[in-house]
């Protein structure tokens, strides 16, 4: 490795990425949250030999196959040397928009995808233009070692950042010494980059990665076929209502949004800002790998389903979850809002969970196998109708504090329990009904149940003559 060279090498990439990313602006890419904002530069480093080089190919192909779609980049190699010299860089892949099959050509064959003889970098040339460079780059240099074909790197580096070049390198080891590693880990510090060693294919991996800052996150968003500007919000797999996202972002005007995670499972939520009743696809459990980008598409549209949900004749803005039959492990969630919001999805067949928020105890009313076609609107119709039953207890002829239990008849868990005050008496929101109901006097244990008690929808069953055992003497 000659490090001076590296930083003039870098020189020559840095000024041409402006010309590069200028012959094809793209304001909306640029504005919108994990746009590519810059090019990558791979510089393969083949001074110490090819052996280890050749093991780290295959990985650095999986790497560049999970590359943003719109990524400019380029790749350069230093040849190892010959007997009585060092070698030229020569540039297999000049910076441009990436082709990811020619790009992974180059660095399985180190010869341009065409075949043709790779051209020599006149870095004396390069040193020339260094004032003109303003656009960030990102320069992943992967050393498999040291040779002697060069001179202390400090000098260069530190004119570099003088000057305010805009560039970023990382530098990966891979299986150097330890004494080559901190050549390396100081050529990174004087750049302000980074520097990671890697001893087999999975460390590599991982480095190459956080290196490349690779997506490995992907999420597509589309409202009735045509990109959606959703918003991703990423959680830890399982985590409690309420929790704060890990990580946050947008799929922009494209509908096409990544994020950079440690490897890791979660549950990602994309959000359609712009529906009514917070409309979201929720993916439970998404892995995130080293080997792998993971892809998860939420398409709102195609079908639509509306819930309309009410609660004693009046409507109700019922929490709604959608869940896709048959194992794909998506969800839809919102509220039903008034009058019923609509649920776009795909067409299929699902399952549809309505929850009523003002009595988060009552379980949760349960449509399965709902049928959804393409261009039709779905309507289910879901009734949270309740009554009460209110209990003032009576006990050695005065109104004490009992605690009461509410059973479905025949059943032997209560539907609902709680303390009933001699002032304040409580009312228990049941369905309409028939109902068993237990009083229980705690210092005594003592118990007595009134049966089939009826609930009316909206109304409350006031039990006022409800005589607890006496305590005695």
């Amino acid at each position: 490795m000659r490090p001076a060279s590296v930083c003039l090498c870098l020189l020559l990439l840095l000024c041409a990425a402006v010309p590069a990313r200028a012959a094809q602006p793209n304001p909306a890419q640029s504005a919108r949250p994990g746009a590519v904002q810059s090019a990558f530069v791979v510089i393969l480093d083949a001074t110490a030999g090819y052996a280890r080089l050749e093991a780290a190919k295959p990985v650095l192909n999986a790497v560049v196959r999970d590359l943003p779609e719109n990524a400019q980049a380029a790749l350069y190699l230093y040849p190892q040397p010959s007997q009585v010299a060092c070698l030229p860089v020569r540039e297999l892949v000049p910076l441009g928009p990436l082709n990811k099959l020619d790009f992974m050509r180059a660095v399985s064959s180190l010869a341009t995808p065409d075949g043709k003889p790779a051209p020599v970098l006149d870095l004396e040339a390069a040193t020339k233009r260094i004032l003109s460079v303003r656009s960030p780059v990102t320069a992943v240099f992967l050393s498999t070692g040291l040779d002697t074909c060069g001179e202390d790197p400090g000098p260069v580096v530190s004119l570099l950042k003088a000057l305010g070049l805009p560039f970023t390198l990382r530098i990966v080891g891979y299986q150097v010494t330890s004494g080559q590693a901190a050549v390396l880990d100081n050529m990174a510090g004087l750049s302000g980059g980074t520097y990671e060693s890697a001893s087999n294919g999975a460390d590599l991996a991982r480095a190459l990665r956080r290196a490349f800052r690779v997506e490995n996150l992907l999420v597509r968003a589309t409202r009735l076929g045509a990109p959606l500007d959703a918003v991703i919000e990423v959680r830890p797999a399982q985590a409690a209502p309420g929790t704060a996202p890990l990580a946050t972002g947008r799929t922009g005007p494209s509908g096409l949004g990544g994020l950079f995670l440690p490897v890791g499972r979660y549950e990602v939520t994309v959000m359609d800002p712009s529906a009514p009743g917070r409309i979201r696809a929720v993916f439970q459990d998404v892995a995130v790998t080293v080997e792998r980008i993971a892809v998860r598409e939420a398409a709102f549209g195609g079908a639509e389903i509306r819930v309309a949900a009410t609660k004693n004749g009046k409507p109700l803005d019922a929490l709604v979850e959608i869940a896709a039959e048959g194992g794909s492990g998506v969800r839809i969630q919102g509220q039903s809002g008034s009058p019923p919001a609509p649920f776009l999805v795909p067409p299929g067949i699902y399952s549809i969970r309505a929850t009523d928020p003002q009595n988060p105890r009552r379980p949760p009313s349960v449509l399965p196998s709902v049928a959804v076609r393409s261009g039709v609107t779905t309507t289910v119709p879901v009734s949270f109708d309740e009554g009460w039953i209110s209990v003032r207890a009576l006990v050695d002829g005065l109104p004490g504090n009992v605690l009461v239990e509410v059973y479905s008849p025949g059943e032997k868990e209560p539907l609902a329990t709680g303390m009933s005050g001699a002032e304040n008496p409580v009312a228990f929101p049941v369905l309409p009904g028939v109902y068993d109901v237990k009083i229980i006097d705690l210092p005594t244990k003592k118990s007595a149940t009134r049966r089939n008690v009826s609930v009316m929808p909206g109304q409350t069953t006031v039990l006022s003559d409800f005589i607890a055992p006496s305590r005695g003497k």
